[in-house]
């Protein structure tokens, strides 16, 4: 009798997939008007490149120490630690006096979403069954594509109504609500350092 295979849509990766989605969102709702409110303050155009790009170095710096301290931290971890670094940076957006100080918190911003980001998508793939492997990274990828096509807009409208304080506002509502959820995911520990020994024992 075939051994019944574990279905893809389980709790988890419900919760995960929605985590994905808000984690996104309010990254992707400052793309575009952090820059906008920058140069309100009167940001030259280097700066604002200073600005988009700084988050980027930040992530791309994180990422491969977030790869190894995922596998000997946890996962859950590392991910609620980015959530509470971008928590705390969107928070500050609104209070920054000077540009130079914007370009380093951004920076900062970087970390936290390189972190959570790479957390996510870890435990994303830990959580879906290896028969339905390709179909679930799709589905999951699908939430990232949803928030970036919607949330720039999103916080465009907001900024335009609202000004830029209220959307970091919700930027970091959704983060917060993103770490709340997090909390109800199976905790994902680090991977065993006996994995390839267990697998080779006859």
């Amino acid at each position: 009798m075939e051994q019944q295979k574990p279905p893809l849509w389980t709790k988890d990766f419900i919760i995960i997939s929605i985590v994905n989605l808000l984690l996104f969102c309010g990254f992707q709702m400052l793309l575009p008007t952090l820059p906008v409110h920058a140069e309100s303050l009167g940001g030259s155009n280097t700066m604002l490149g200073w600005i988009i790009g700084s988050s980027t170095i930040a992530s791309l710096l994180i990422r491969p120490v977030s790869g190894m301290l995922l596998d000997k931290m946890g996962r859950k971890g590392i991910l609620i630690g980015g959530l509470c670094i971008l928590i705390l940076v969107t928070l500050a957006y609104g209070w920054l006096p000077s540009l130079g100080a914007i370009i380093a918190v951004r920076f900062l911003h970087g970390l936290g979403w390189g972190m959570a980001s790479t957390a996510s998508s870890t435990i994303a793939s830990d959580k879906i069954p290896k028969h339905r492997f390709g179909e679930g990274m799709g589905f999951f990828s699908l939430s990232s594509s949803l928030a970036i096509a919607l949330a720039p807009s999103i916080g465009l409208g907001v900024l335009a109504a609202y000004g830029f304080n209220p959307l970091t506002f919700l930027s970091a509502g959704f983060t917060i609500v993103v770490l709340l959820l997090s909390i109800f995911i199976k905790s994902t520990g680090k991977t065993p350092q006996n994995a390839e020994k267990v697998k080779l024992t006859p």
